[in-house]
């Protein structure tokens, strides 16, 4: 199983050299893929533009895959991605992805609404024809580019059934942000066939990369109280819209935290924090003590998915940390 990071805002600007130097070690570590979150808005404009940073990464690594986990539809034009991630292919000589989502947190805390369905679907059709340098309609005018790269591949965040189906109808990938327990891998994997076999695809030819929060401290407990802030928007992205693969005992848990939930207070310190769970924990996260947490690996792999992407905690020291630990005791173990 291969282990990447997805790297969201940070409280402040780390320096650019520090941040390349933690990106260089990762993969020197084994780490791969490297991606970024378009998190600009939901940072307050606290971290960087992601295609800068993706060049620049793009120069400072050599074989793991990079990319966007995830842009949007909405706050990049899609033909603005197309050629900024397009461009970092070249530098990157072919080790690019893009990965999409519906927007959710970034875009309702800034007074926007994520894309609806069919938004998505003409979101990923047009980046598709427009990366194969096949004409396509955008805003009533057709549209045809110079690029050609059919090798790239496109990836949709999904967690509901009905985008998870949409994925594997017509994405490359899916980044499953739906939990990493093996009753919600499965009822995923079920609506990402159907997508699939209705568009007459094979449901093996969708790639699945799984997707969680890691957060290792000695003191298991205490990192459980760590992660409930950085757990808020991924839970509320979630549960918006339905309990999806929702055991009935945990369903009381999951309303009370969507009925009380602040949309522009997340982050570190945020009141949301108090609602999470303990089923939230583990469903959404791999996080205890070093033991603990390579045991949730250990589980994870046996779930047959060949990535694994994580999230981590705030701060640049910490995410080394939890870097370092994946490098020298899960994937010697577990990597392949």
């Amino acid at each position: 199983m291969r282990f990447g990071i997805q790297i969201s805002s940070f409280r402040e600007f780390p320096p650019i050299d520090e941040f390349l130097d933690f990106v260089r070690e990762a993969e020197a570590l084994g780490i791969d893929p490297i991606t970024l979150a378009d998190s600009v808005s939901t940072s307050r404009l606290h971290s960087r533009d992601i295609y800068v940073m993706l060049a620049l990464m793009a120069r400072e690594t050599k074989r793991a895959q990079i990319g966007t986990s995830v842009t949007n539809f909405v706050t990049r034009h899609i033909m603005t991605t197309v050629n900024a991630m397009a461009s970092v292919d070249d530098l990157a000589e072919g080790r690019v992805m893009i990965g999409f989502g519906a927007g959710d947190t970034p875009l309702y805390s800034v007074g926007l609404k994520s894309s609806n369905l069919n938004a998505m679907r003409e979101g990923l059709l047009a980046a598709r024809a427009l990366l194969n340098g096949e004409p396509v309609e955008l805003g009533g005018t057709p549209v045809t580019s110079n690029w050609r790269k059919p090798h790239l591949p496109i990836f949709l965040a999904a967690d509901g059934p009905r985008t998870l189906e949409l994925a594997g109808e017509l994405a490359d990938g899916v980044i499953l942000g739906s939990g990493i327990t093996p009753e919600v891998v499965s009822w995923a994997r079920g609506h990402i066939a159907a997508g699939a076999e209705r568009a007459g695809r094979r449901p093996e030819e969708i790639e699945l990369w799984l997707n969680a929060i890691v957060h290792i401290e000695e003191d298991g407990a205490a990192a459980r109280e760590t992660v409930r802030p950085r757990l808020c928007t991924r839970a509320n992205h979630n549960f918006r819209l339905g309990m999806n693969a929702v055991p009935e005992e945990e369903r009381e848990g999951v309303e009370r935290f969507r009925a009380n939930y602040d949309e522009l207070n997340i982050g570190a310190g945020s009141p949301n924090a108090k609602f999470i769970t303990d089923y939230m924990i583990d469903r959404f996260a791999v996080v205890g003590s070093p033991d603990e947490c390579l045991e949730r690996f250990r589980e994870i792999a046996g779930l047959g998915a060949k990535t694994f992407v994580f999230a981590m905690s705030y701060t640049l020291e910490a995410r080394r940390q939890i870097v370092r630990f994946v490098g020298e005791r899960a994937l010697p173990e577990l990597g392949g």
